[in-house]
């Protein structure tokens, strides 16, 4: 068992948003030791940021359901969170949230991105097979292929952040 500092449950205030084109952008801003995963927002897509920023959520919560998660929140404006979960285009979003659309997207290159405007309340669901959405996988290496993600380019990164090619390759 570890204990961690501040984990992320998604409770993590998210101040600042950046744009990032690709894999090299993604990679050079996360392994800058100044870089505050638990306040900055990395998107490749464009995503709306309000003109006086996102307002932290006053509450986040996060529960498992068959097949998925709840998530609820509330918050005094639009806030934007990045939840510890890989993000796919295999979840369907079933949105209960009564005061506008809730926003979905890739962020900090691999996790589940959301914005929202003072109440949020989606459930979020696998939906992977045959059917109904059997290309979303398909989908979601597409993303990354077109981030310039590549095997070599993944295992410089784990390199960089300092573990070992042993432990990518299955002979540590």
């Amino acid at each position: 068992m570890y204990l961690l500092d501040s984990p992320n449950l998604g409770n993590w205030p998210i101040l600042k948003v950046e744009k990032v084109e690709n894999f090299e952008d993604i990679t050079n801003r996360i392994t800058d030791p100044n870089f505050l995963n638990s306040r900055t927002l990395l998107v490749s897509e464009n995503v709306q940021v309000p003109p006086d920023g996102y307002v932290p959520a006053s509450t986040v919560n996060i529960s498992r359901i068959a097949n998925g998660l709840a998530i609820t929140g509330q918050s005094e404006g639009k806030s934007a969170l990045v939840l510890p979960f890989e993000y796919s285009k295999c979840y369907v979003i079933t949105d209960n949230s009564s005061t506008g659309k809730t926003e979905i997207f890739r962020a900090n290159l691999m996790w589940f991105g959301i914005v929202f405007t003072k109440k949020l309340d989606i459930r979020i669901e696998m939906k992977f097979g045959l059917l109904p959405s059997f290309h979303c996988r398909e989908d979601d290496i597409g993303d990354l292929v077109n981030l310039g993600v590549t095997q070599s380019s993944l295992l410089d990164l784990i390199l960089k952040k300092g573990g070992s090619s042993d432990s990518i390759s299955g002979t540590g």
